[in-house]
């Protein structure tokens, strides 16, 4: 038997195709709104929901507070917590806000990728594909990266979730 999956990939507001907002900062709130508010509109409850990074903290808050509109979740590079680094992103941030990605662009593949990744020389159509989406993000990336480090940790609204998660992150060569 033959079952059809229907893959639906968004820009996130401020990024993309996206219309662009007026806000300092788009927080993971307002992020994980605008999914559920687009799997409703669409029709998809309940669905799977994949997440890297920033899509994985709107995962986890779909997961805690929307599970009407999901079957599952998987997560990649994400957490419940407030972020630990926050004195070592702000700069970072600021950076965004003022020069765009391009002066930035080495750090931020190595944020999204690690050295593995980076060093791979299997992998270089890859990298460049992901340096020049990154390139083009622009300023405006900086208000959704804003919302990143300064979100709220959600582990408390998550102990009594019954979405299946699976989780994935990476860390000194091993996976968790």
């Amino acid at each position: 038997m033959t079952k059809n999956i229907r893959i639906v990939r968004y820009d996130h507001r401020d990024q993309g195709q996206s219309a662009r907002t007026e806000l300092v900062s788009v927080d993971m709130d307002t992020h994980a709104d605008d999914a559920a508010a687009l799997i409703e509109a669409l029709e998809l409850e309940p669905c799977f929901f994949a997440g890297n990074s920033m899509g994985g903290f709107i995962a986890l808050r779909l997961a805690a507070r929307r599970s009407d509109l999901l079957k599952g979740c998987i997560l990649l590079g994400s957490s419940a917590e407030l972020e630990y680094k926050l004195e070592q992103f702000s700069p970072l941030i600021a950076g965004l806000a003022a020069q765009g990605t391009e002066p930035f662009i080495d750090t931020l593949m190595y944020i999204m990728f690690g050295d593995d990744y980076l060093a791979d020389s299997s992998r270089s159509n890859e990298r460049e594909y992901w340096r020049n989406y990154m390139l083009k993000l622009g300023t405006d990336i900086a208000r959704s990266a804003h919302g990143v480090i300064h979100r709220d940790g959600i582990l408390k609204e998550l102990e009594n979730n019954k979405v299946p998660l699976l989780v994935l992150a990476g860390g000194a060569g091993s996976c968790v």
